[in-house]
């Protein structure tokens, strides 16, 4: 028997003395259950509506094996806490709706697992990381300092 294989015949009834002839089995693949879920996301921070990031699925099998749960076709579901904040679709996208704090499920033939999100709004938003808002930065005002100038001293007389 091939490893990840098993044979079907249709089910027979063999009397003592009895010969039967059999068609020859059929093979299918066996679907093993992931013992556990192991999901990754480039980040969990979105800035502002319609920021995106992906969800890696993966599946760890028995003996160590793993194998890529990330879509729907692979019996892999996804859903949201908080469907202002962010949605899912099936191929584990997940897309910024609204500031706040959402939870996404992920569920795979009884495993399951979460990735919490954190949506900020886009104006309160660092993009660059110096610690300074993109609204703080754009409200800013730019000063311009003149030269110094010398200090003048009286001319002594005498």
């Amino acid at each position: 028997m091939c490893p990840g294989l098993q044979a079907e015949s249709p089910f027979f009834r063999l009397s003592t003395g009895q010969t039967l002839e059999l068609p020859p089995p059929a093979y299918k693949a066996i679907v093993l259950t992931p013992t556990a879920l192991r999901i990754e996301a480039p980040t969990t921070v979105l800035n502002g509506a319609g920021a995106r990031t992906f969800l890696t699925v993966v599946g760890e099998l028995p003996g160590g094996a793993r194998r890529n749960l990330t879509y729907a076709s692979t019996g892999t579901t996804y859903s949201s806490s908080n469907a202002k904040v962010v949605e899912v679709d099936a191929s584990g996208s997940v897309k910024a709706l609204g500031p706040g704090k959402a939870i996404v499920g992920v569920f795979h033939q009884g495993r399951t697992g979460s990735v919490a999100f954190t949506v900020v709004n886009a104006d309160a938003a660092d993009s660059d990381g110096d610690g300074m808002s993109e609204r703080a930065r754009s409200s800013m005002v730019s000063i311009h300092c003149l030269p110094r100038m010398r200090r003048r001293t009286p001319m002594a007389t005498g």
